[in-house]
């Protein structure tokens, strides 16, 4: 009796440690999911935000907007790094 106790114990262990390893396998897909919409969809708007408030002629807003536009994340970040040293135009 005290052996089939301490395999029902082992069989129960491993699969609560299965269902720990979903749960975390869950979490960390969910948190990749988070990183690329931030990545994808918030980064370019956010840059689309700064670009209309800086003082920079159109023709250069425009190329910004398209390569913004055709390759998101690194166009987004080549903007941040390069194209903010713009001076930003004063709210009134």
């Amino acid at each position: 009796m005290l052996a089939f106790l301490v395999y029902c114990r082992v069989i129960i262990d491993y699969v609560l440690s299965i269902n720990l390893k979903l749960i975390m396998m869950d979490f960390f897909l969910m948190l990749w999911q988070l990183f690329v919409l931030v990545a994808i969809i918030l980064l370019p708007i956010y840059c689309f935000y700064k670009l209309g408030k800086t003082s920079i002629d159109s023709d250069r807003k425009l190329l910004w907007c398209l390569i913004i536009l055709l390759i998101p994340v690194l166009g987004s970040l080549a903007y941040l790094l390069v194209g903010t040293k713009y001076k930003q135009v004063s709210q009134l």
